[in-house]
């Protein structure tokens, strides 16, 4: 019978000789050893590493692939398979929820010289919203254990300040940051509620982009053009306005962090 050392044998699975080593030191194969040490492998033990790497390609844990490779029965094999389909089937879905959010930010990102500071009317998206800073000072009160699955669900979940509609109007500094998601994405990921989250339906917006540089924080007074537009063609700013962050980029050394933002209005 052929036997060969690690080397080839790695070579041969493409793995390497450090993880033969790890799963012989848990048990999962037991290679011969030479006299003077070294280990070999022969074809029944390929073939059992050939089960453990399809095993782990299916997700399962070293545990589970122990009992897979050496002891589950009948029933018990159904059952974890079942579970491997419907952990495939919650990976695809994150995944088309990540390529839907990565191919939005992309095509924003491609367009984001046209539409800085531009104003447009536009449907804002129907999304669920929650605050965790206020100006400086971070709401504690609002950090859960439901918090932190939706941070693990960026940037589907998106970074999203908010305006307050009076700071608007007067030009201030006042800012709000939290997360948003919109409400059908939201849906086929099953999050949780949050305390303190807002449902904001879809309405009549002007939507732009807004930026600042360096040092200086986005605030209600980077909203002055809208005001100015809003007065122009006899329009209400008719509620808090709420953004998704875009991201940042250097401009001639210094950085900017550019928002895409919503306003709701209604005729004057």
């Amino acid at each position: 019978m052929s036997k060969y050392n690690i080397s080839k044998t790695s070579r041969f699975l493409g793995i390497s000789s450090e993880l033969l080593r790890h799963y012989e030191r848990l048990g999962l194969i037991e290679p011969e050893r030479s006299e003077n040490g070294y280990r070999f492998f022969d074809y029944r033990q390929i073939d059992k590493l050939q089960g453990i790497r399809r095993f782990r390609n299916m997700g399962f844990s070293l545990a589970e692939i122990d009992r897979l490779i050496d002891a589950a029965e009948y029933d018990e094999v159904d059952s974890l398979l079942e579970k491997a389909l419907e952990r495939s089937s919650r990976d695809i879905l994150w995944l088309t929820e990540l390529e839907r959010a990565n191919r939005a930010l992309v095509e924003e990102w491609r367009q984001l010289p046209q539409h800085l500071n531009r104003c447009e009317e536009a449907l804002s998206p129907e999304i669920v919203r929650v605050d965790i800073r206020h100006n400086s000072q971070v709401d504690e009160a609002v950090i859960s254990d439901e918090l932190m699955t939706w941070l693990e669900r960026t940037p589907v979940v998106f970074i999203s300040p908010a305006f307050p509609r009076a700071g608007i109007l007067s030009g201030s500094e006042d800012i709000r940051f939290g997360y948003g998601i919109e409400v059908a994405a939201r849906s086929r990921l099953s999050l949780a509620c949050v305390k303190g989250e807002q449902h904001l339906a879809s309405r009549r917006c002007i939507t732009t982009v807004v930026f600042s540089r360096g040092q200086e924080h986005i605030s209600c007074r980077h909203l002055r053009h809208v005001v100015q537009y809003c007065q122009a063609h006899r329009l209400t700013i008719a509620g808090d306005a709420w953004g998704i962050t875009l991201g940042p980029c250097h401009d001639h050394g210094i950085i900017c962090r550019h928002h895409r933002v919503f306003v709701p209005v209604e005729p004057a």
